[in-house]
């Protein structure tokens, strides 16, 4: 059964800190509670009045005054609990998601349209404050809910009907509202998940620097403002029509309400005129009947607790359902891997064929292979597979005898596009491996061709730091290709290059490949490029084609063989001598 909005904030409050709730809590008690003791004090008052009674009367003050600053005292410590616990709350919330995304070994979730939705309304939330805000909304809600049923019992004493009715009533009115609030609570995340993100980016576009050249040499700001306007008013109209729609009860309900709170207090002012219910009674009553709309006022207040209720609940699903249940395993081998495919087949999720599709190979510790293959052959996808980080559909990826797991320090690489960290030059290498001795780090910028950037080690790579650097495109891939060199030293046995001369001039790339051998020697490595005169220098190529492995040998069987890669091989070739 589903937790109730209230009861599911509790639960992450109790997660972040059990003592701070308990104190919440205690606090909130305490100001719902005292507001009900001034009124039965006020009454007291009353009576000590109209019967003469000094010292009842002195007392009933003194009571008061100790209520009232109880109360002031309730309310000020229950916002100091709700200050001290709301850091706690969102750092446990930003947690729970951290947690769900990272959970999977594999990054296939991150390409799930869906999951990818979830990811951004849960980061939207946190942006939005939705948590933050729901604290105090939390505290105000249970302290109304709480003093509002108590102000109800009060007028037990009246009469046995006058609370069981309004109690229904209100409740009535609050089934009608939540009802309607549920669904624009639903609505607004189904938008914010499904639509609001297609508006954000276009918000993106126009505000961040990446596009900021584009924008205005295309002169594209007139026209991704409209389509951003365009976008958010078609994803928020499901959510006003939702609110009209199921917001006609919610008017029922509150007719109802005042029909039921006019004929308690009709009666209440007959028998007051008869004499059957005293002055005191009278003004506590009235103060109870009053008192008893704090359950309308907590049914508005509890928006806020639905929506970042239903923001914690989201997070939980993702974080099960991301949960990586297959075990992780520490590596045992050492050197060169052994790599082997098993009839691999794999699709991403929503499409409808295999970028992979049947394909076996074995590598042998290390041996150095190219792979090649037209654009859309599933070259990238293979090494992606290689390093663990896609799960095959079919058939097996084996590193050292076990599947593939990029948490085992197995496999080192350098995709098409690498990370760009803005850190000193020291751990853009090293990364989260503090210890690593720095001649490992200068033999990976050498091996790279790294070893002239023209920085210290301690150099931010960024010039947005105080003493930072910006690096160009062929230099920040010779850091890329230092730190997978690194990772190779620290035990690493299989070296996967995808592309990773794409932004090296011709001369630069000459120069790594020339040293190839250098640099892949002890280790399995597998090469991704389109330029085959790169390739060459591999101990073994294999050729791409619909998923599947078309042509094996070495560059001389494969141009003596007269195939795909042969015919390839002599485009690219003719082409640099045309230009030569």
């Amino acid at each position: 059964m589903r937790r109730s909005n209230a009861a599911t904030v509790l639960a992450a409050l109790w997660s972040a800190d059990r003592r701070r709730t308990l104190t919440f809590l205690a606090c909130i008690v305490l100001g719902a509670l005292l507001p009900v003791a001034m009124m039965l004090a006020t009454g007291a008052i009353v009576h000590s009045l109209s019967t003469g009674s000094t010292g009842s009367g002195l007392w009933a003050v003194a009571g008061f005054v100790a209520a009232a600053v109880a109360n002031a005292a309730a309310k000020y410590g229950g916002s100091a609990a709700e200050a001290r616990l709301s850091g706690l709350y969102i750092e446990y919330a930003e947690d729970t998601l951290s947690r769900a995304v990272l959970a999977p070994q594999t990054i296939g979730h991150l390409e799930n349209p869906e999951i990818v939705g979830r990811i951004g309304a849960a980061a939207e939330a946190a942006r939005e404050n939705i948590y933050y805000w729901s604290l105090p909304a939390l505290r105000r809600v249970l302290t109304l809910y709480l003093s509002g049923i108590t102000s109800g019992l009060l007028l037990f004493g009246f009469t046995w009907w006058a609370a069981p009715m309004l109690f229904a009533a209100y409740g009535v009115l609050i089934w009608l509202y939540s009802r309607w609030d549920h669904a624009d609570i639903a609505g607004v995340v189904e938008a914010t998940v499904h639509r609001r993100r297609r508006a954000e980016y276009y918000r993106e576009l126009l505000a961040e620097p990446a596009a900021a050249k584009e924008v205005r040499i295309f002169a594209l700001a007139p026209w991704l403002d409209a389509r951003f306007g365009e976008t958010w008013l078609r994803a928020m109209w499901t959510v006003w029509r939702t609110r009209r729609a199921a917001g006609r009860p919610v008017s029922l309900g509150v007719l109802a309400l005042i029909a039921a709170h006019v004929l308690v207090l009709a009666v209440l002012a007959h028998r007051a005129v008869l004499g059957t219910v005293s002055a005191a009674a009278l003004t506590v009553f009235v103060q109870a009947i009053v008192g008893m709309d704090a359950l309308a006022r907590a049914s508005y207040d509890g928006r806020g607790v639905a929506r970042a209720a239903a923001e914690l609940r989201n997070l939980h699903d993702l974080r099960r359902e991301l949960a990586n249940s297959e075990p992780t395993t520490s590596a045992v081998a050492i050197g060169p891997a052994e790599v082997r495919l098993d009839n691999v087949r794999f699709r991403y999720p929503g499409a409808d064929h295999y970028v992979l599709d049947g394909l076996s190979l074995s590598i042998p510790c290390g041996q150095s292979i190219g792979i090649v293959g037209a654009n859309g052959a599933g070259k990238s996808t293979m090494v992606k597979l290689l390093a663990g980080l896609y799960r095959p559909d079919a058939g097996a990826v084996l590193v050292d005898g076990r599947a593939a797991d990029p948490s085992a320090g197995r496999v080192s690489a350098i995709f098409q596009s690498f990370a760009r960290y803005e850190l000193p030059l020291r751990e853009n290498i090293t990364l989260c491996r503090p210890d690593v001795d720095e001649s490992i780090v200068d033999h990976a910028l050498s091996l790279a061709g790294a070893a002239d950037l023209g920085v210290s080690l301690d150099t931010t790579l960024a010039s947005a730091y105080p003493g930072g650097r910006d690096l160009s495109g062929g230099q920040w891939q010779r850091v890329a290709l230092a730190r997978a060199l690194a990772a190779v030293d620290q035990g690493a046995g299989l070296l996967i290059l995808d592309e990773p001369t794409a932004s090296l001039d011709i001369r630069a790339e000459v120069e790594l490949f020339d040293r190839f051998l250098e640099v892949t020697r002890g280790v399995t490595t597998v090469l991704v490029s389109h330029r085959l005169s790169s390739v060459r220098h591999a101990d073994r190529i294999v050729v791409l084609d619909a998923g599947r492995i078309v042509e094996d040998g070495t560059h001389e069987e494969l141009i003596r063989s007269g195939g795909q890669y042969a015919t390839l091989f002599s485009l690219q070739a003719s082409r640099f001598q045309t230009h030569a």
